[in-house]
């Protein structure tokens, strides 16, 4: 429930950053939220920047 709540909040951003050229646009961008498995590392995470960096060529971190 709250995963797919943070996945459509994530979607929302992506879709925004685009709209305002701020990153390319993507299609079939997989946006999976899961629990890290170190607890320092957050309560959710998200590969999407990491996913997105490749075909964007722009940094993962710029994404995020």
């Amino acid at each position: 429930m709250i995963k797919e709540q943070i996945a459509e909040w994530i979607g929302l951003a992506l879709e925004r950053a685009q709209s305002e050229g701020s990153i390319p646009a993507l299609s079939d961008i997989d946006i999976a939220v899961e629990r890290p498995q170190n607890a320092d590392h957050g309560d959710y995470a998200s590969t999407a920047p990491l996913k997105m960096a490749r075909g964007a060529r722009l940094n993962p971190l710029y994404i995020a």
